[in-house]
């Protein structure tokens, strides 16, 4: 029975509620699968999820959850990370049991400020066009706190991924750090008898800047 109540609101780097903002809010178990439990729109930037209790097996008497949100690349921002359902003060995760209600769990979201963009090509470097397929960026973990996905474009076999990163940064040696790494995947619709292969071997990983292609 879902009879524990997490809310909160989405908001930018200002802490301003993005009152406009079109998402669907989930709530997943915190583990290497992606197991959601529950999901509910925004609604004026505000969310209200109802989820069981955590734990109800002895095997998973230590099982938390973790709270995300979906929205578009075209929205022009992506969840910066994904948060605990409920934690202690500490920020330590804490199961849910027992009616208990959580307020204020805020989800932030940033404005989309880099570009990773590209082709999908075959073994000799040559672009592959005349196939549908999307494109995706994900940062943050074996799942991806943060999850970008783009069309490819048939006619030439270029994408590109607009996302948030962090700012570049250069000390006086002239070593490069700072930015976001991302890992980028790709999945092709194909015909049967096609010879390419629907995804990659591995991700592609690539670092991106805040205000840089």
């Amino acid at each position: 029975e879902a009879s524990n109540t997490v809310s909160g609101s989405v908001r930018d780097s200002n802490y301003t509620v993005i009152s406009d903002l079109f998402g669907w809010v989930y709530a997943r178990v915190n583990n290497d699968s992606f197991d959601v439990v529950a999901d509910a729109p925004l609604s004026s930037g505000e969310y209200s999820l109802r989820l069981p209790d955590n734990g109800e097996n002895e095997d998973k008497e230590d099982e938390t959850y973790l709270i995300g949100i979906w929205i578009g690349p075209e929205s022009g921002y992506s969840m910066k990370a994904e948060i605990n359902a409920y934690e202690d003060d500490d920020g330590n995760a804490l199961p849910l049991d027992g009616d208990t209600t959580v307020t204020g769990r805020d989800i932030t979201v940033s404005a989309n400020d880099a570009v990773i963009s590209g082709k999908i090509v075959d073994s000799e470097g040559d672009a592959i066009t005349g196939i549908n397929g999307d494109v995706f960026a994900a940062a943050g973990g074996k799942q991806g706190g943060t999850w970008v996905g783009t069309f490819i474009d048939s006619t030439t076999g270029a994408y590109e991924l607009k996302l948030s990163a962090a700012a570049k940064e250069t000390a006086d040696d002239g070593s490069v750090s700072g930015g976001t790494s991302f890992n980028i995947g790709y999945f092709l619709s194909l015909d049967s008898d096609s010879t390419y292969s629907p995804r990659p071997d591995a991700p592609l990983t690539v670092t991106a800047y805040s205000g840089e292609t």
